[in-house]
């Protein structure tokens, strides 16, 4: 998280910030109020997955190795299009 500030500034982390809390939000959310249980199973892993990420890149610069980042982007894209459904 500090490598991410020293690099985007103040503004960056606060955007990367306000996205991961969003969609973290939304996927518990979704967890709650759907009642098709493929979106909450697809809410739930989107979850963990965010929490895993956030853990691991609290230790390591996870978020350099394009596959990761992918992942990442796609972990926070997922309750977002499974509200909309």
């Amino acid at each position: 998280y500090l490598q991410f500030s020293s690099e985007f500034g103040v503004i960056g982390i606060i955007l990367l910030g306000a996205l991961v809390i969003s969609s973290f939000v939304k996927s518990l959310r979704v967890q709650f109020t759907s009642r098709s249980r493929t979106r909450r199973g697809m809410a739930f892993a989107a979850c963990m997955g965010i929490l895993s990420i956030m853990i691991h890149s609290a230790v390591d610069f996870n978020l350099q190795i394009p596959a990761n980042a992918v992942l990442f982007i796609i972990l926070l894209a997922i309750p977002w299009l499974s509200r909309t459904q």
